[in-house]
């Protein structure tokens, strides 16, 4: 797959994320300009995934409110790093999400590559902003179908609280619309 370029709009509000990605041989980068723009949140991100999409590696730069650099990584064996310190509370954290972010519902997404009627329960390490202060989230994908229009539909359900949304993907898997949350902007090869 060659380089990607995606632009969402926040639903409702005047944020928007957009991203580059970029693909090696052995895994995919998400680099370049990455960045979620809300009313006074500015937070610019690179997420690097293992050749299977199952996150390994991300650095987190908080422009606003307040300047704040977090490195979170997951190791082979499953243990997670924030800041270089162990964090054993996520062991059972397989992905990790930010909140509001089209990229790293695309990254459970293609992980999970689950077939129409399929579903998936994941526990994910949650990044709420502007905090940035981690949490688990228990979450479920289920593929409800491929749509009438040929776009795949995901039902995304947040296992803790009443959170739960229709999610449309194109065919890579990318994230064209998740209502309340945010719609896909603009893409470029």
């Amino acid at each position: 797959m060659p380089a990607v370029h995606y632009r969402w709009r926040q639903d409702g509000a005047a944020g928007r994320e957009e991203i580059h990605a970029s693909f090696s041989a052995d895994a995919p980068r998400w680099q370049g300009k990455s960045r979620i723009e809300q009313p006074g949140i500015l937070l610019d991100y690179k997420i690097e995934t293992d050749a299977a999409g199952v996150f390994r590696h991300a650095v987190f730069t908080l422009a606003e409110p307040c300047r704040r650099t977090m490195t979170i990584e997951r190791l082979a064996g499953g243990e997670w790093l924030i800041n270089g310190k162990p964090r054993p509370e996520f062991s059972a954290c397989t992905d990790i999400d930010v909140m509001d972010s089209g990229l790293t519902n695309t990254l459970a997404i293609r992980r999970l590559g689950l077939e129409p009627g399929g579903s998936a329960e994941l526990s994910v390490l949650f990044l709420p902003l502007p905090s940035l202060e981690p949490f688990v989230a228990p979450q479920r994908y289920t593929h409800l179908d491929d749509g009438k229009d040929g776009r795949p539909r995901y039902r995304y359900d947040g296992l803790d609280s009443d959170f739960t949304a229709v999610i449309t993907v194109d065919a890579q898997g990318f994230v064209l619309g998740y209502p309340g949350v945010l719609r896909l902007d603009s893409t470029e090869p």
